[in-house]
């Protein structure tokens, strides 16, 4: 793999396999938009100078595989949902303990007025 598009190697992507104690090149497919590919048997996959990044494809979920900053952005994107859920399960914990709270401040005032109004009757 060479960043600069092949000024330092040469190539921009090249791959060999080991067969019976020699390496033989992997056919590499060169697009008209300069990207350059090649499969790989070995880890099944599709490996890519894609503007100087190496890129893998998947071919089997027929989908790239994330580099280093999509899957920290995906990680720190998931960690966000996670910690949003939990602030809202919070939240709603707190206003039904609000709503309990009042509750039981209702009842206990109307069991006041209750007995208030008993002594009054009696009295």
């Amino acid at each position: 793999y060479d960043p600069t598009g092949g000024e330092f190697y040469g190539e921009p992507l090249v791959g060999e396999r080991l067969v019976d104690g020699e390496y033989q090149r992997i056919e590499m497919s060169h697009e008209s938009d300069e990207r350059v590919w090649g499969h790989s048997d070995v880890l099944n996959l599709d490996l890519w100078w894609d503007d100087g990044e190496l890129r893998f494809w998947d071919p089997v979920s027929e989908s790239w595989l994330l580099n280093h900053e999509e899957e920290k952005e995906r990680a720190d994107a998931a960690e966000a949902r996670a910690d949003a859920e939990v602030f809202a399960r919070l939240d709603a914990e707190t206003r039904a303990d609000a709503e309990m709270l009042a509750r039981l401040d209702a009842e206990t005032r109307v069991a006041e007025l209750e007995e208030e109004l008993r002594r009054l009757r009696e009295g």
